[in-house]
């Protein structure tokens, strides 16, 4: 974000917005949040520190193992 020198007033400022912060993020915990609150903070998160979002994964996507069967002779009755 911006650069330059903070003067004592700034750092005041500063951290009296981090205490209010961490005074709604403690009453207010994460996981009470309702999903358009999460993707906004993450979106300002991405915007002030430059971060990328991840690929959104695919609506309904549930990834699941599939078993090979190589040789199926040994289902067979023996002959």
């Amino acid at each position: 974000m911006g650069g330059g020198a903070v003067t004592s007033t700034a750092s005041a400022d500063i951290n009296q917005l981090r205490r209010e912060l961490t005074y709604r993020f403690n009453v207010h915990p994460v996981w009470t949040w309702p999903p358009q609150l999460l993707q906004a903070m993450i979106g300002m998160f991405n915007l002030a520190f430059g971060g990328q979002p991840p690929a959104a994964p695919l609506p309904g996507f549930r990834p699941h193992l599939v078993k090979s069967v190589q040789d199926e002779t040994h289902l067979s009755p023996a002959g």
